[in-house]
């Protein structure tokens, strides 16, 4: 997540998503992670978490620019080619490679919460609950209803 955007979408505490991604892990001490964010300090707690299981774009480039676009087309595919996936609500790279693979992704709520998505990918339809009618928890529940 850009620092830009943290009034703008509900924060979820990284190490709920840490702790998620090793519960979805068959066996989290033979599983290699893959981490897609803009965020240093994401990549730095899951390299201390992690070690050398955890892998992730080292570049630090812009996302708005040319290099950064490519940047996150890399980290897309990736993210899309993975066995398990872990996302957040409202992430659009979540949202699209649950669309674009057979994996049904885990979904870290605000609340630390994690939750089994549904087959069809609802993430901006969360988005819209949460931001026309203010509802963020009670819409994830109606969009991830395995909770």
């Amino acid at each position: 997540m850009f620092d830009w955007e943290d009034d703008q979408i509900p924060h979820v505490p990284i190490d709920a998503a840490f702790d998620c991604a090793d519960s979805v892990a068959k066996d989290s001490s033979a599983t290699a992670f893959f981490l897609a964010t803009p965020s240093q300090a994401a990549k730095q707690a899951a390299k201390e978490r992690w070690g050398d299981a955890v892998k992730f774009q080292r570049s630090e480039a812009d996302r708005h620019s040319e290099k950064g676009m490519a940047a996150a087309m890399v980290d897309l595919l990736a993210l899309m080619r993975c066995d398990q996936m872990v996302t957040s609500p409202l992430s659009t790279f979540g949202y699209v490679a649950h669309g674009m693979s057979s994996v049904y992704p885990t979904v870290v709520l605000p609340s630390g919460e994690c939750v089994s998505a549904p087959p069809e990918p609802c993430g901006h339809l969360l988005s819209l609950w949460t931001q026309e009618l203010g509802c963020g928890e009670l819409a994830a529940r109606q969009c991830y209803p395995n909770t």
